[in-house]
């Protein structure tokens, strides 16, 4: 059990310190917002579901969307229709994914490619390691 605890923060870790090391590397110039930490670019196809409060989306359930930026607090993506709960689980990194749990914080339409899509800022609200660390 230790050990499942010790590899849990070792992970946690390490995604952090990566988050931190992209943004180190921001201009020093960049604008300024009220996010509690910086946000870098993170453009990169990542799986993404929906939650409603109650049960926690199954495999099928996850859609792949187009994140634009990451920091230690959140992140955000594109998606072509509003959202349809206050919640998402995101899938991040590659095999075997890190999920966490985000609270959409806003939603405002903004042209990609051409088109009108829904940027979607979320803050992070919690790891999912099992389906008990949900409720």
């Amino acid at each position: 059990m230790n050990d499942l605890l010790n590899d849990t923060l070792d992970d946690d870790l390490a995604f952090f310190e990566e988050v931190s090391r992209l943004l180190d590397e921001e201009p020093s110039g960049a604008a300024r917002s009220r996010r509690r930490s910086s946000r870098s670019p993170f453009e990169y196809v990542q799986l993404l579901a929906y939650y409603n409060g109650r049960t926690l989306p199954g495999h099928a359930d996850f859609q792949p969307v187009r994140c634009c930026d990451l920091s230690p607090g959140g992140f955000s993506f594109l998606t072509d229709d509003p959202p349809p709960h206050p919640q998402v689980v995101v899938a991040l990194g590659v095999l075997p994914f890190s999920f966490f749990m985000a609270k959409i914080q806003h939603v405002r339409t903004t042209p990609y490619g051409g088109d009108m899509r829904n940027l979607v800022g979320c803050r992070f609200t919690r790891r999912i390691l099992t389906p008990a660390d949900v409720r």
